[in-house]
């Protein structure tokens, strides 16, 4: 039966190195080996940017370590990662990496080089990056490497780029990732350096990509305009990054890459910040390129989301004036070289002059909080909102100008010392004055009274608008037009109404908690929209809004912590699908400290009881079910125990009924995948019977949940061929079809359809019925496609298609159809997965066409092996090894290799 996605959380054992010393206020830790590995990979980094007079330059300037430095470079050309030695010949790359043969190297930088290759024999094109060889030498260089490929594979985002695999060749290790044709922002400055930035339009960059079909809103409009989208586009793929624990560290033009679609990607995790992973990084290290570095980046402290919006924002500026921000030097003197961006170009807007200073202050805590409150001063800008980005105080602007002008200040100090002076013959005069000072602050105190009275007038009035926008548009789109069939999409524009409204609200009272929660509860209520659409990008978008409205700490009254509370638990339950514990359990430990409520008030009680068993049904799926179904049980069963005592308090509440019968659905599917059909009809049975006494103006409709327990019970039934599972099954199908007619718009309830047709093509298939049971997996795949194309990176959805995808292949196996299983097996394997066996069954289902078809293809033979590397790469072990199945393969080498490879990987197969 199909159900929401889980997955294995593997933990992944850190070698534990030095800590940081400079986060506890500790001087570093002298680590020369670590010195040396980091000025080896600047000095490669030079001879990519500037050649060898550069490199040069660079080993001159550190006279001490230049002898190692210079045997470090030998060994880098001796290994043809560096040109070749004076009167040697040497290819200018290695020809061939494993199954990967190298075409050409397009980017290299200290850590490692990245190549054009194809991996053979899948003729995929990919960019292919290794360490650099030398770097293997120095302690550290492999775990760094290693991090890299953590750091973006967790990632799924249109601005980072993906990984597709990982490996390691003869000692060197390497991954691949997706082939991105584009130009870098570094590229495009440099090819328009000899232009006036302010006569620049967005067209001139699409015109350097030389791609006649390159489109998008970021190539319309004003240089300035581009500049700001490209680095609106950066900030949301990095802010998704942070909130995953990953701080890039290394932003810079060279970095971000502009495709023919106009999406802006960010490259180069080498020197990444994975929180789990912080001892990795060595103490008194500064990774990073010192030309885009953060003040305290170049001092060797500790980094956080700030560097990388110091990082974003010199970028910008770069790409608005076509050079860089500051030398290498001069980062400690941010302000007068920022002061010369209008100077440089004039087409630049004051609010974004404004924008950039405040995320390069070099003083990081009056920066932005974070890089999505960066990300909304950029697409403020672009809307033509107001920003919130604020001048430096008077007193501050003052103390760093004498912190420049030291000397001009100490004749300044002078000057003032021989003013007060002249204060004291002021004194007598400021003596007569002190009468007349006291009869103004008799007046001052009534202006006060009146004022006072002014802003209690003023703050019912804002009371009445907020309940006024909260009834009229919140309320009636998020509760009332929803259950409305085809209303979906006037429900969706009420709440973004509603959103854009509240945005002006907490704009004018940032510090009003009834504004926050009230704006909180408004986004909350847009991003549920959004994800009922499948926008899943826009709803996480609008959560991480309503998260950062709301803020973080814990103080607060009741009420905004439990609207802070149910954010933090939608957010849970959409990232525990990501394969990311983590952060699944940051955001259900917010949850939990938001709802923690010890009131004696039955409606506050309830209402804890209620959230707390929605927080243990997604606790459920944050474990492997085959690893440990004692743990998935004892949260499926505890959120029914609070379901039932928030019932219990007498409380009513509408939605609590359909709560239980989710609940007890839940369970009752888990105890049937377990084999105990018994106690899960039992269960069902419950449900099935609450469901049909829903009131019809529930949301979503009750024959919705109806359907999902006829489905389950259908289920149960289906290993036992009985047949009374078949007419469940069909009127589940029939129920679903007309959920997805009165409501077009809801991706869930196309994705869900399509999980309905599918688990009645298993009942056909285990009766024999194999025609009937292919139609129906094709129109499961059919209706998949649908909900694919609205939201092509829908977990539950992706998912699910490969479920379909594998009966089909099972019932043309049955068939002994090889062409057809050919297909199953390449659409297949197109699927973003990270589990194993999902690689064995492709590899089986291309050795079952390989004997259908008469033994005549060999390249059936190297897809399936192919097939099965990856499965390793996925981190297959002995014991998900089927008994058999490969036999056709056992007369190769490298399939012997792999076997014994992988057999000693967890408890041997059975």
């Amino acid at each position: 039966m199909l159900d929401q996605p889980r997955t294995t959380r593997d933990r992944d054992d850190v070698a534990v190195g030095p800590r940081v010393c400079q986060d506890r206020g500790m001087p570093p830790v002298p680590d020369p080996q670590g010195e040396l590995e980091n000025l080896l990979a600047e000095a490669l980094a030079r001879f990519d940017e500037g050649g060898e007079p550069a490199m040069a330059a660079f080993v001159a300037a550190h006279a001490d370590h230049a002898i190692a430095l210079e045997r470090g470079i030998r060994r880098c050309r001796e290994m043809g990662l560096l040109g070749a030695l004076p009167g040697a010949a040497s290819s200018a790359h290695p020809d061939r990496l494993g199954d990967f043969r190298l075409l050409r190297r397009i980017g290299g930088g200290g850590m490692g080089v990245v190549y054009e290759a194809v991996q053979e024999p899948l003729g995929r094109r990919v960019a292919l990056k290794i360490i650099r060889p030398e770097l293997l030498f120095f302690e550290g260089a492999r775990e760094r490497f290693r991090r890299e490929i953590d750091a973006i594979a967790r990632l799924e985002h249109p601005a980072i780029v993906s990984v597709f695999s990982a490996g390691e060749h003869d000692g060197v290790p390497y991954f691949t990732m997706e082939m991105i044709d584009g130009i870098t922002v570094d590229q495009a400055c440099t090819g328009l350096h000899d232009r006036d930035p302010a006569e620049l339009r967005g067209e001139d960059l699409r015109a350097l990509l030389v791609a006649p079909d390159a489109t998008g809103v970021l190539f319309t409009g004003s240089w300035w305009e581009a500049a700001v989208r490209v680095g609106h586009q950066v900030a949301l793929g990095l802010r998704h990054a942070h909130l995953r624990g990953i701080v890039h560290r290394d932003i810079k033009p060279s970095n971000i890459i502009v495709t023919p679609h106009g999406q802006a990607i960010v490259l180069d995790f080498g020197v990444a910040q994975v929180r789990s992973a912080s001892d990795l990084t060595r103490s008194g290290a500064t990774p990073g390129s010192p030309a885009f570095m953060s003040p305290e980046q170049r001092r060797g402290q500790a980094t956080d989301e700030r560097t990388d919006v110091f990082s974003l924002a010199a970028s910008i500026w770069q790409m608005l004036t076509l050079r860089r921000p500051f030398r290498d030097g001069d980062v400690v003197h941010v302000d007068p070289v920022l002061q010369g961006l209008r100077a440089q170009n004039r087409a630049v807007p004051p609010e974004l002059d404004l924008v950039l200073r405040t995320a390069m202050d070099r003083d990081r805590d009056r920066r932005y909080g974070d890089m999505g409150a960066f990300a909304e001063d950029l697409q403020a800008l672009l809307d033509r909102r107001p920003i919130r980005a604020r001048p430096l105080g008077l007193r501050l602007r003052a103390l760093r100008w004498c912190q420049r002008h030291r000397t001009l200040a100490t004749a300044s100090g002078l000057l003032a010392a021989a003013g007060a002076l002249m204060l004291v013959v002021l004194l007598v005069v400021q003596e007569r004055a002190r009468a007349d000072l006291e009869a103004a602050n008799r007046l001052l105190a009534a202006a006060k009274a009146e004022v006072e009275t002014e802003q209690l007038r003023t703050r019912e009035s804002l009371d009445t608008t907020l309940e006024a926008l909260h009834s009229g548009l919140v309320r009636l789109g998020n509760d009332q037009l929803r259950a409305v069939p085809q209303a979906e999409r006037v429900a969706h524009g009420m709440l973004q109404d509603a959103a854009a409204l509240f945005r002006v609200l907490l704009r004018r009272h940032p510090d009003d908690e009834q504004v926050r929660w009230r704006g909180g509860r408004a986004l909350h209520a847009l991003a549920m929209s959004y994800e009922r659409q499948g926008q899943m990008g826009k709803a996480r978008q609008a959560l991480d809004e309503a998260i950062t409205v709301l803020g973080t700490e814990q103080p607060g009254s009741a009420t905004l912590r439990n609207v802070r509370g149910h954010a933090w638990k939608t957010m849970a339950s959409w990232i525990v699908h990501d394969d990311d514990a983590a952060a699944t359990q940051r955001a259900l430990e917010h949850a939990e400290a938001d709802f923690a409520d010890d009131s004696r008030d039955p409606a506050r009680r309830a209402e804890t009881l209620r959230a707390l068993s929605d927080l243990s049904s997604t606790r459920s799926f944050t474990f492997d079910e085959r690893a440990d179904p004692k743990g998935v049980e004892h949260h499926l069963r505890q959120a029914v125990e609070r379901q039932r005592a928030c019932m219990a308090l007498g409380v009513a509440d509408e939605k609590d009924p359909e709560l239980l019968v989710m609940r007890l659905t839940n369970l009752g599917k888990f105890l049937q995948r377990q084999d105990r059909v018994e106690e899960a009809l039992a269960v069902l049975g419950e449900a099935l019977e609450l469901s049909k006494s829903l009131p019809e103006r529930s949301w979503p409709p009750p024959a919705v949940y109806t359907a999902e327990v006829q489905e389950a019970i259908g289920s149960a039934l289906v290993n036992r061929k009985d047949p009374g599972a078949e007419p469940l099954l069909r009127e589940c199908v029939a129920a679903r079809e007309r959920a997805v007619e009165q409501f077009p718009d809801n991706l869930e309830f196309r994705i869900r359809l399509a999980g309905s047709v599918h688990n009645l093509g298993r009942f056909l298939h285990v009766l024999e019925r194999t025609e009937e049971a292919l139609a129906t997996f094709r129109q499961a795949r059919a209706i998949q496609e649908q909900a694919l194309a609205k939201s092509p990176q829908h977990p539950v959805a992706l998912d699910f298609m490969g479920k379909h995808l594998e009966m089909i292949g099972y019932c043309h196996s049955l068939r002994r159809e090889g062409q057809p299983l050919i297909e199953v097996a390449t659409a297949l394997s197109a699927l973003p997965s990270r589990d194993p066996r999902r690689a064995l069954r492709v590899a089986d289902f291309q050795l079952r066409a390989w004997l259908f078809l008469g033994k005549s293809d060999g390249g059936l033979l190297d897809a399936a092996m192919a097939q099965l590397v990856v499965a390793e790469q996925r981190g297959l072990t002995a014991a998900q090894l089927p008994a058999r199945g490969f036999e056709a393969l056992e007369g190769r080498e490298d399939y012997r290799s792999w076997r014994e490879r992988v057999g000693k990987v967890g408890p041997a197969a059975k």
